[in-house]
């Protein structure tokens, strides 16, 4: 048994290093690219997520901004659904690589727990799950390790904690 839990350690922290391994490598990319990844982002949202999925009916077809925590994602092709997590709640994003270009491309390489906000039209998809149709998404970069020494840090942590205690998928 003990010889069980050591293995289980072991694979979790190479799973970790990992992770950090391609944090890094955004980092350099973005530094490199001369953007500032520890530029604080500011997003203007107009409404939270359970708001939109409360009053579906009143904003249906409105322009919403919002912003969370990206924790899950769907790519297929072109086209791309994923949810965030607000303070109030998730919802589900719709995305289209001929509306929203360079942005969609950007949003291929976001991990999940960035932060982001987004703008969009309110829908229901063909399953009947309330949506917003986007039209603009920006990411606020976050969760890079200052240095290579200092391992994931308490905020990353938390964000593996959040994606287990909320049970959502890993992405595809």
């Amino acid at each position: 048994m003990a010889e069980e839990t050591k293995v289980l350690a072991q694979e979790e922290e190479q799973d970790l290093n990992e992770i950090l391994r391609v944090r890094r490598e955004k980092l350099a990319a973005l530094c490199e690219a001369g953007e500032n990844p520890y530029e604080k982002a500011r997003f203007d949202r107009t409404h939270l997520a359970t708001e939109v999925l409360e009053n579906y009916e009143a904003l249906e077809g409105s322009e919403v901004t919002l912003a969370g925590r990206l924790m899950s994602r769907r790519i297929m092709g072109k086209a791309a659904f994923a949810h965030v997590l607000d303070g109030s709640g998730l919802i589900q994003m719709y995305l289209r690589i001929d509306e929203l270009g360079e942005s969609f491309q950007k949003f291929k390489e976001f991990d999940i727990g960035d932060i982001v906000g987004f703008t969009g039209k309110v829908f229901k998809t063909r399953t009947g799950e309330t949506s917003v149709h986007l039209s603009a998404i920006r990411e606020a970069y976050g969760g890079y390790p200052i240095c290579g020494s200092m391992g994931l840090t308490e905020r990353g942590l938390k964000v593996l904690e959040l994606l287990e205690y909320q049970g959502i998928p890993e992405e595809n």
